[in-house]
């Protein structure tokens, strides 16, 4: 669901985000986690996992042209593994279309 959230948060689509901020909360997402989600401080997560995961969200949504092997490999850094990798693309991917609905 971080994913999700991100990529509409960083699409402006304030509906969508809201939908997916009440599933995050129905789950018990950290205040902490989510402040700076918001704030964009993904560097500050203590999670590495989702850190590496929500830049590359980032960048997929942003400026798709450097999702290149620097980004993959920040992945496989943090133990995704490539069926991982590409699953998650093509959310964020799906999420892009989204969006644009």
């Amino acid at each position: 669901m971080w994913v999700a959230y991100y990529a509409t948060q960083l699409s402006a689509q304030p509906t969508l985000t809201a939908y997916y901020l009440q599933q995050l909360r129905e789950v018990g997402v950290a205040a902490s986690v989510l402040a700076d989600v918001d704030a964009n401080r993904i560097d500050l997560l203590e999670d590495p996992r989702l850190a590496a995961i929500l830049c590359f969200t980032r960048t997929l949504i942003e400026s798709p042209v450097h999702g290149d092997q620097s980004a993959l490999q920040a992945l496989q850094l943090q133990g995704l593994s490539t069926a991982e990798i590409v699953v998650l693309a093509q959310l964020i991917a799906f999420l892009s279309y989204q969006v644009r609905l």
